[in-house]
């Protein structure tokens, strides 16, 4: 059940031949490349253990991974946490996989259960089958929480171990809390900004809704026809331009849901073709999302 997605998408969407044939780097051009530049890198490893522990929601946010891409970004401003989760968890594990090992019964099982979804994984991202995200890890996370769960009945002195075993407990309620209470790791607010239209919207503005175009569809209150540029990451400012002009040559005034533009408008050239053409006369600012209206430039 869980790994029905994979197979659906390998075997109706992906080119098999492309898939299964081995493929080294170098040997194919980035453009013949399912996705493009390869879309796994060395921090997956370290990531995936990160969230493994800590989830989505402590730490850098995703947003927050999307728009500061640099490792030394990160680290340094979010040093606290990482070492925090690092420090607790990875004591845990440390003990864990020691007290498996001279146990010497289970961590064979146990390495399994970890290694094969990491490698597999890795080799669809590194085929660009799929870009890499941690949650296609998760057959490896009950493995995991074994060797969690097997470090803190090893550690000894019980004082020790109800230290860390605390840490871990307040780390994942932090996460929790996060998740539920606080904008800047929950869901863009996309339905909250297609509210905000509805009451805002003149019926013969355009609308402008890159990446989330069906979402902000559904929640609209009236039927509207809206529009969405594709222009992923190394489109051309010429390709942008032209796309740009086809969705909304024809428009007077217009509202853009700017969400999750490293989608679609990573380089900035959406929003600067925007506003080379248009005046913004209002700013609203959503859960990740911004919505912007546009109209036409006095004298024009």
């Amino acid at each position: 059940m869980l790994i029905a997605p994979w197979v659906y998408r390998i075997v109706d969407i992906i080119e098999v031949k492309k898939l299964v044939t081995p493929v080294l780097p170098g040997e194919l051009e980035t453009t013949e490349r399912l996705r493009g530049g390869t879309t796994i890198s060395w921090t997956a490893v370290p990531y995936a253990l990160y969230v493994f522990n800590a989830g989505f929601t402590l730490g850098p946010s995703l947003r927050y991974l999307h728009e500061h891409a640099g490792m030394s970004d990160v680290v340094r401003e979010h040093l606290r946490w990482i070492l925090l989760v690092g420090g607790t968890f990875g004591l845990l594990a440390l003990a864990g996989f020691v007290s498996l090992v001279k146990d010497g019964r289970y961590w064979k099982e146990i390495a399994i259960y970890l290694l094969l979804p990491l490698a597999f994984t890795a080799l669809l991202c590194w085929q660009n089958a799929k870009a890499f995200n941690a949650r296609y890890l998760i057959l490896a996370l009950p493995a995991w929480l074994c060797v969690l769960a097997r470090g803190a009945l090893g550690i000894r002195p019980a004082a020790a171990r109800i230290l860390l075993c605390a840490l871990a407990a307040g780390l994942s309620l932090a996460s929790i809390g996060n998740y539920y209470f606080n904008g800047e790791y929950g869901r863009e607010d996309v339905r909250g900004a297609a509210k905000y239209l509805a009451a805002r919207a003149d019926g013969d503005e355009c609308i402008l809704a890159p990446t989330v175009k069906e979402v902000v569809a559904h929640y609209l209150e009236t039927p509207r026809t809206i529009q969405s540029v594709f222009a992923p990451p190394g489109t051309p400012r010429a390709t942008v331009e032209a796309r740009l002009d086809r969705a909304i040559g024809e428009c007077r005034s217009l509202w853009y849901v700017r969400a999750r533009p490293w989608v679609d408008d990573s380089s900035g050239y959406l929003l600067q073709g925007l506003e080379s053409r248009y005046a913004v006369e209002e700013v609203r600012e959503f859960d990740g999302v911004r919505l912007i209206h546009f109209v036409e430039r006095p004298g024009s």
